[in-house]
């Protein structure tokens, strides 16, 4: 009996010794655990952190440069070093594409999204929250800002299809791209729509140097330029007509636009349908009388003359008023004269004639804007991939003029030199943006 009792309480005293033991290598594993992947978790966000801060050292860099080069002594002076540490920095951010895991640094963003990483980075922390999920829950689509922006700017700057794109994010599969891509479009669609189907708070202030730089050079009291834009779509499934136009032959989107003397879209109107032209979509979004309050508001802002009166631009499809300074009708200047004519009746066509040069001369800063436009986001071209209830085309083409306006502030245009006139910095422009 005794012996029994003996060997019940060694095997229980053995059972909890072992219990002990495990209880304690576990507690032991566990914190060695915790804190190998805390020392991984701090190494990883330092090496993100050092390269951000490269990559907005490179960014600065490239701004200063551009400023730099528009003064040919100050380039001379100190440009040659400032090139040769940019080529040091981008030398130190050069690294090979790698494909699993994603990493955001890798990626050559000029080439890919039209922006270096820094610029994304800030874009993305003011423009998308810090998570970007699709709408239903249920398709676990889901991603940080700054991967989802990358998406949206790798669609829009290339044709590609979705399979070639899967490369440069980790191998994501096609219905997650798409996810991301029409969620975070919506999220720009809504900034958008704040700044281009407004005029700014700020453009009663901007307006006067506006005027001022093209008064000097061309002699009109201008500060933009309108014309219409549009994009060519896949045929729709439905309501094809009210999407083709019959001047151009094929199925379209249309915008209206104004275009700034700095190079910017001031507000573009739209998209419509392709059956409309400028004219109706002037009319229909009232612009005139838009017009008329800024230019009156500008006029008691700066107490201006009669004779100092602001206006914009635009070709000879809209009516000329004192807003709107359109060219004379070339049918007219190209019938001959009557065989009495006065003398007067030919210098007054050939000052018209010189007229409608120097308008043209001007009014081509709005096609400067579009070519810009259409040349960054080159996804506007391409024809199959703008379906109509499908891929929302629409959204596309007034973020892509969102989108340019950013890198006017961010590299400028040809209209600082043509104008004189020189655009907000990216980060003023991100903080306009900010405070809508």
């Amino acid at each position: 009996m005794y012996i029994f009792m003996a060997s019940l309480l060694l095997r229980v005293f053995f059972c909890l010794a072992v219990f002990v033991w495990f209880i304690f290598f576990f507690f032991t594993f566990c914190s060695l655990s915790s804190c190998m992947n805390s020392d991984s978790e701090d190494e990883v966000e330092a090496a993100e952190a050092d390269k951000d801060d490269l990559a907005r050292c490179i960014s600065e860099l490239t701004t200063t440069l551009r400023h730099l080069r528009k003064d040919p002594s100050l380039y001379l002076e100190f440009g040659l070093e400032l090139e040769i540490s940019l080529l040091e920095l981008q030398r130190e951010a050069q690294c090979h594409v790698l494909y699993k895991p994603y990493d955001f640094h890798s990626l050559d963003h000029i080439f890919l999204c039209r922006f270096n990483a820094h610029e994304i980075t800030r874009m993305a922390s003011v423009l998308l929250p810090e998570t970007v999920s699709h709408p239903n829950r249920r398709r676990r689509v889901s991603c940080d800002g700054r991967q989802a922006l990358c998406v949206v700017l790798a669609r829009l700057a290339s044709p590609d299809r979705w399979k070639s794109l899967r490369v440069n994010f980790g191998g994501k599969s096609v219905t997650w791209l798409s996810g991301i891509y029409h969620s975070t479009l919506d999220l720009l669609y809504e900034h958008a729509k704040k700044e281009l189907w407004t005029f700014s708070s700020n453009l009663v202030e901007e307006i006067p140097g506006f005027v001022a730089a093209c008064q000097d050079r061309f002699g009109f009291n201008a500060w933009g330029f309108m014309d219409g834009n549009h994009a060519d779509v896949s045929r729709p499934s439905a309501e094809q007509r009210a999407f083709y136009s019959g001047y151009e032959g094929h199925h379209l989107l249309r915008a209206l636009a104004i275009v700034r003397c700095d190079g910017m879209f001031e507000c573009a109107f739209g998209p419509f349908p392709g059956s409309g032209s400028d004219l109706s979509m002037f009319n229909d979004t009232k612009m005139e009388d838009k017009l008329r309050n800024l230019h009156q508001l500008v006029s008691a802002t700066h107490f201006l003359l009669p004779s100092e009166q602001v206006c914009i631009l635009a070709d000879s499809i809209f009516t000329c008023s004192v807003d709107i300074v359109t060219p004379y009708d070339y049918g007219d200047l190209k019938k001959n004269l009557a065989p009495g004519a006065l003398p007067g009746a030919l210098s007054e066509r050939m000052r018209r004639k010189f007229f409608n040069l120097v308008h043209s001369g001007t009014r081509i800063a709005v096609e400067w804007g579009f070519g810009r436009c259409l040349n960054n986001w080159r996804a506007l071209s391409y024809k199959a991939a703008m379906k109509v209830h499908h891929t929302s085309p629409e959204k596309a083409m007034l973020v892509s003029m969102f989108l340019t306006n950013f890198i006017v502030a961010a590299r400028g245009a040809q209209h600082e030199d043509y104008f004189g006139v020189n655009a907000m910095s990216f980060e003023e422009y991100l903080m306009k943006i900010a405070n809508l």
